[in-house]
């Protein structure tokens, strides 16, 4: 099974979206997203799928919905992200 999903997240108070950098399976995005919402409820956190290698070494169109530039600015709640998925 590749790993082509991240987690995406959006703050619910003020302005910010994001994207996680690890790569998961469909069902540990999955997973991992319930498990950030239920734990950081200030963010919705959601599954996204990021372009995948194929075996040509081209890389396929992503099939979620695309996020803003900024949400590839490291922010504290990727920082929180991160912990969260080094301590899983």
């Amino acid at each position: 099974m590749e790993k082509t999903y991240v987690i995406a997240w959006k703050a619910k108070h003020r302005e910010g979206t994001g994207m996680g950098k690890k790569r998961l399976n469909r069902e540990e995005a999955e997973s991992l997203a319930s498990e950030l919402n239920r734990d950081y409820p200030d963010f919705e956190h959601t599954v996204a799928q990021v372009a995948a290698v194929e075996s040509s070494g081209t890389e396929s169109a992503p099939e979620t919905a695309e996020l803003d530039s900024a949400a590839f600015e490291e922010s504290p709640a990727e920082v929180q992200v991160a912990e969260v998925q080094k301590a899983g």
